[in-house]
């Protein structure tokens, strides 16, 4: 699958997903992807023992996950940030 870009544009480089490149890219998506699975999977395996070793109600474990969301989402648009700056 390729793309070419029209012309006149300044926008960035499209990558031919049957390229190196785009292999890299792909997998890179897919391993994301997973980490993102896995992650999701062991909070919410590890929210029982939490409840039990906090002595914590139902709606407190919904803020320590709230409070565990908004630490990732935030990790995830400064280091998004960081990336976009120019050298």
């Amino acid at each position: 699958m390729t793309a070419e870009p029209a012309t006149g544009t300044t926008g960035p480089a499209l990558v031919a997903l049957r390229s190196p490149a785009g292999a890299a890219l792909v997998a890179a998506i897919v391993l994301a992807s997973l980490i993102g699975f896995l992650d999701a999977y062991m909070i919410n395996v590890a929210v029982p023992a939490i409840g039990r070793d906090l002595h914590a109600s139902i709606s407190r474990l919904q803020w320590v996950l709230t409070g565990y969301l908004v630490a990732v989402a935030s990790l995830c648009c400064a280091v998004q940030s960081r990336r976009r700056r120019p050298r």
